[in-house]
């Protein structure tokens, strides 16, 4: 009896999980990340977040930064194919990392601080 009510209750659980992630990823849009000077972390922040959530699409916006973060930047677009841009459209899904460096931004978890502009 306990089993059918445990196995129903994480059933309920994990459909709940897959239909607010796939109802986020069709109706957010692309996420756009905000950065600002974080060369030296960025890529892997990037990297770990295409990784974790794959079907998103990622914008890497580059709001005036002063170090070599725009070069990171148009080398992830390169090879990566991801959109860069030097300002937010605020459509959707913002999620701003500035001031995040070392294991906080590269562990940062993106879709639990994200927040919509809708």
């Amino acid at each position: 009896m306990w089993a059918y009510v445990i196995g129903g209750a994480f059933l309920c659980w994990l459909l709940w999980v897959v239909a607010v992630h796939f109802y986020f990823v069709r109706t957010a849009g692309p996420v756009e990340v905000l950065v600002q000077d974080q060369a030296d972390w960025v890529e892997g922040f990037v990297r770990t977040a295409a990784a974790a959530n794959p079907g998103v699409e990622l914008v890497l916006v580059d709001t005036g930064s002063r170090d070599e973060t725009a070069q990171v930047l148009a080398r992830l677009a390169y090879r990566c194919g991801f959109q860069v841009k030097n300002e937010p459209s605020y459509q959707g899904v913002i999620f701003d990392a500035r001031g995040l460096t070392g294991s906080k931004l590269i562990k940062a978890p993106l879709f639990s601080q994200i927040s919509t502009t809708r």
